[in-house]
């Protein structure tokens, strides 16, 4: 999430500890996937919120007439730091080397079975006149222990231990088609904004995945392990989706904003089909030069990708929180 910004974000949530439960640790994201800016930007996400009109311009527009701006300020670039933390549930099903593992897991049964779980987020947003622009990347390590494995083995039962590499980077570009005033009042911050946004979302994925018979199984390319026996698979995947979508923003109070976005895309590209979408409230702080602002909402990202015998259909969504520096 963001709203415009120099490269020096991304904070990082700390370690946690724990004892088994799905490949569902194989993909603790935080992704994304994502998403778009601070719901407490004065902008929309993606670009950094403009301080109120100035105090000496108090005015108000004549009944009946288009409600504009009447400062005559010059176009200037405006730039939003993001740290955040996405707070990720999964659901959906993971396929590697024929074994597939259905994932259902909220965020709390993520940390409950994850022996070790930590990542980097933020995003940084520019903002020109109407352009818009967003740089966003997440990453995530996990690592389980003692995880069923259910899959395709002809007999016999499997247990896994899984550690996964996560990075999602995406970036988009976009114009802003609708910004105006909802007051007569030229002095109230109160806005509507809505963003056209063409973007792209790479993933990167590298997974270890130990598998551990114990009884006599066959696995489905033919391999034979006995009881107390591994087999280690290192699938390692990276694709890119090319999106579309729209961002809209609303300051519905003084210092307080609503910011939804969504987003399609793969079309076969990468994956079969993606979508996100993200709701954010937040409220902002003007100083003199700068502002900030705490924010907190819910993010989804979904990806069905495919590539031979490996298989990612995947839905990870839950509550993220963070906050913007502006400039």
């Amino acid at each position: 999430m963001a709203t415009a910004g120099r490269n020096r974000c991304f904070a990082a949530s700390a370690p946690v500890r724990s004892t088994t439960a799905g490949v569902l640790a194989a993909v603790a994201v935080s992704l994304t996937p994502g998403l778009a800016s601070s719901a407490a930007a004065q902008e929309a996400p993606g670009a950094a919120a403009s301080p109120p009109p100035s105090a000496s311009v108090k005015a108000e527009a004549a009944p009946g007439a288009k409600i504009e701006d009447v400062t005559n300020t010059e176009p200037r670039l405006e730039i939003g730091i993001s740290p955040y933390i996405w707070l990720p549930s999964l659901t959906g099903s993971i396929t590697a080397a024929g074994q597939k593992a259905d994932v259902n897991a909220t965020f709390f049964d993520i940390l409950g079975d994850t022996e070790t779980v930590f990542g980097l987020m933020g995003a940084i947003d520019f903002k020109y006149d109407r352009a818009v622009f967003q740089i966003d990347a997440s990453w995530m390590y996990a690592k389980v222990e003692d995880q069923e494995a259910v899959g395709l083995a002809s007999r016999g039962t499997l247990s896994a231990d899984l550690k996964s590499n996560m990075t999602w980077l995406e970036f988009f570009g976009g114009y802003r088609f609708i910004d105006e005033r909802l007051d007569r009042d030229l002095e109230s911050t109160r806005r509507f904004y809505l963003d056209g946004i063409v973007g792209g979302r790479v993933t990167f994925l590298d997974m270890e995945d130990t598998l551990t018979a114990s009884a006599v199984v066959t696995l489905p390319d033919g391999t034979v392990l006995n009881p107390g026996e591994s087999r280690t698979y290192k699938p390692s995947e990276t694709w890119f989706d090319p999106f579309v979508g729209l961002r809209m923003g609303l300051d519905f109070a003084p210092g307080w904003s609503l910011i939804v976005r969504g987003d399609v895309g793969g079309f076969d590209v990468g994956s079969d089909f993606s979508w996100q979408a993200a709701g954010l409230v937040g409220y902002r702080w003007y100083h003199k030069d700068w502002s900030m602002a705490l924010f907190g909402g819910f993010r989804a990202l979904g990806q069905d990708y495919t590539n031979g015998n490996f298989i990612w259909d995947v839905t990870t969504y839950g509550p993220l929180i963070g906050m913007e520096f502006a400039f």
